[in-house]
């Protein structure tokens, strides 16, 4: 979409795909933000440091709304921040290398957006346990006792912009929980004001629980 002033204006949604070390996937991840049924938006991956060919495979794709960053490898704390620096969209959302967005997704983040204004958009996911073959709904509003907050995984939140570079990111000294502690300050920095986060119980990803995932990706 152009801007009256001749330029590019900024997408709704920019979606942020930390990777490292998942060529056999992020390709996947990829395919299923471009081929959202809600398309403004731009796709950032952030290559943070893969030796397995992630850089050639995602060179061969040709669509305007994909940019790569690339890192050394630094974790994935610090690959989503180099994302959100990279980042243009109204609203910053994520999604790891080996999950796959629905559909409608952002279709139905945006239909939210215009409806309530809202700075934290709150989703389900669907969560695949590769070992077990079971598979749950992990929904925001509930969760096991010690997530009060309800459980936090890639691709289910969505904030605005200026509130996530006001919060800093992620703690990109942590390797693990780093999802759960970015909501606690982004709620903590909205001071408990509900009319400015959205939920929604409904699954818009689906998140697979690898039998062996790396310890700083998963």
């Amino acid at each position: 979409m152009d801007d009256p002033a001749g330029g590019a204006s900024p997408p709704l949604f920019s979606v942020v795909i930390p990777t490292f070390q998942r060529a056999q996937s992020v390709l996947q991840a990829v395919g299923s933000v471009l081929a959202q049924t809600h398309g403004d938006l731009e796709v950032i991956v952030v290559d943070d440091g893969s030796t397995d060919g992630t850089s050639a495979l995602l060179a061969e794709l040709d669509d305007p709304r994909l940019r790569v960053v690339a890192l050394d490898h630094s974790g994935v704390g610090a690959a989503r921040n180099a994302g959100i620096d990279a980042a243009t969209g109204e609203f910053v959302t994520f999604l790891d290398s080996d999950d796959d967005a629905h559909a409608d997704w952002l279709s139905v983040l945006a239909s939210e957006i215009e409806a309530h204004d809202p700075e934290l958009i709150r989703s389900a996911a669907t969560v695949v346990h590769e070992r077990s073959g079971r598979t749950q709904v992990a929904a925001p509003a509930s969760g096991p006792a010690r997530y009060p907050y309800g459980v936090c995984l890639p691709g289910t939140y969505a904030i605005r912009r200026p509130l996530l570079q006001r919060v800093g990111g992620f703690d990109a000294g942590l390797r693990f929980g780093e999802n759960t502690e970015l909501l606690l300050r982004v709620l903590d920095a909205l001071d408990g004001h509900r009319s400015s986060v959205r939920m929604v119980d409904v699954p818009l990803v689906t998140c697979n629980r690898r039998a062996r995932r790396s310890v700083e990706y998963g």
